[in-house]
């Protein structure tokens, strides 16, 4: 579950994304989420611009990225509303 990652698990999928696309940006990666301590949780918080933040500097690499990590929010239900108890139970 990536609700669960920490950053080095984090840099292990994205550099696993799309056969390696994104190994030439593996150190910058490295740094750049070790520094900030991202975690899986963040992942439901991250905007492009923090990916650009990131050290990936082309345009459709962030675009692709961006929307590798939204699929991966949409794909685990356990979203923020399921985390904090506000997902509606159906009951009244």
């Amino acid at each position: 579950d990536y609700m669960n990652w920490n950053w080095n698990e984090i840099l292990d999928w994205i550099l696993s994304l799309e056969e390696g696309r994104y190994e030439g940006y593996k150190a910058i990666l490295c740094s750049s989420l070790k520094e900030e301590e991202i975690c899986g949780s963040d992942l439901n918080h991250v905007q492009k611009s923090d990916i650009k933040g990131w050290g990936i500097k082309k345009f459709q690499d962030r675009t692709t990225l961006w929307q590798h990590i939204e699929r991966i929010i949409k794909d685990n239900p356990n979203d923020d509303a399921a985390a904090d108890g506000t997902e509606s139970s159906g009951s009244v």
